[in-house]
């Protein structure tokens, strides 16, 4: 397979290998992400089951390069409509083809999370507080929940439904919902998960969102409250995607994966492609995922089946990487040192 050119600007330049981020962020801290940029099209393809990935793309000034900004969050509510967060707390577009110029946020800090559930309502989060966006501009930043303290970097992870609700939870496991207008008081943290650092957060609705992190356990909000379960594999659980109400899938980082059905969760064949971790999965539907990995490859599984890992971001990634799709047809994974690349499926 041949190495695609690398974007510079507004044009290709000759392959060759990128430089990769010196920048290190700790896996049980921000979940790192990033995704497509300012040129307008890829200069070449990489063939996957069922579609084709574009080159990698920069979307901050000096991708790649040590100085470069980590982009921590990804989300796609369509194949033409993205947001994306960064480590300086600035939020860029993706309408149609490319990508906006980053747009600094009035949320406090670091931008770890976005969720998307339409083109015209979004929501970022930082280490305690969150903004949201309309179709056309961000809000002020309000707070949802104390700042996570102790070894795991801050964070606070979102996942909204619908314009009517999202639910934010810390890294130390405080909750808080949002219904359109206001958000509640941040439940405690011991009801989420127990002592886990939340790593991975999704919710299919209202009455069913699920959290994973770094102990194994499996939380599970019904609307009312959170409960947790052990899960049936080993280590810590990375990511998690719920496409629907009571199925879900998660990851842990040596690729291990649990299915829900109900609320009885299964061990599944793993992620193939070990030693590489397994940093984020999508699942846009109930029988299709893809998972990003430390090597800069990405995996698809497809009615039950995970196909062979996939080179998408040349010359893997430092820190760690992130994937959003919007449907079995549109992906972008992202990396911590700026580049990404899109899925478009047949």
């Amino acid at each position: 397979m041949t190495r695609a050119p690398a974007c510079d600007g507004p044009r290709w330049r000759a392959p060759g290998r990128r430089p990769t981020s010196r920048a290190l962020v700790l896996v049980t801290g921000a979940v790192v992400a990033a995704v497509a940029c300012g040129c307008t099209g890829p200069a070449a393809t990489t063939v996957a089951a069922g579609g084709t990935w574009s080159a990698p793309v920069a979307v901050e000034p000096g991708a790649g390069s040590p100085s470069a900004t980590g982009l921590y969050g990804v989300s796609c509510a369509t194949g033409t409509s993205c947001v994306a967060v960064d480590a300086n707390g600035a939020a860029t577009t993706f309408l149609g083809d490319r990508w906006s110029p980053p747009r600094q946020l009035q949320a406090g800090g670091t931008l770890n999370s976005v969720s998307c559930p339409t083109v015209t309502f979004c929501v970022a989060t930082s280490a305690s507080r969150a903004v949201a966006f309309d179709g056309t501009t961000w809000s002020t930043g309000v707070t949802v929940g104390p700042a996570p303290t102790g070894p795991v970097a801050p964070v606070t992870l979102v996942s909204c439904t619908s314009p009517t609700f999202c639910m934010a939870v810390g890294s130390a496991g405080a909750a808080a919902t949002f219904d359109g207008r206001s958000w509640s008081p941040p439940v405690p943290s011991e009801t989420v998960g127990g002592t886990q650092a939340v790593l991975g957060l999704s919710c299919a609705g209202p009455t069913w969102c699920v959290a994973v992190g770094t102990t194994g356990r499996i939380a599970t909000f019904d609307g009312r409250s959170w409960s947790t379960t052990p899960a049936p594999v080993a280590g810590p659980l990375k990511s998690v995607s719920c496409p629907a109400q009571a199925s879900c899938t998660a990851v842990g980082l040596d690729g291990a994966v649990v299915t829900s059905h109900g609320n009885r969760w299964t061990a599944r064949p793993s992620v193939p492609g070990s030693p590489a971790l397994v940093y984020s999965v999508s699942c846009p539907t109930t029988t299709f995922c893809v998972a990003a990995r430390s090597d800069g490859t990405a995996v698809t599984w497809q009615d039950g089946v995970w196909a062979a890992p996939v080179p998408v971001l040349r010359g893997g990634t430092v820190a760690a990487a992130s994937v959003s799709c919007a449907s079995a047809t549109f992906c972008a994974l992202v990396d911590a040192g700026g580049y990404a690349a899109t899925y478009r499926g047949a």
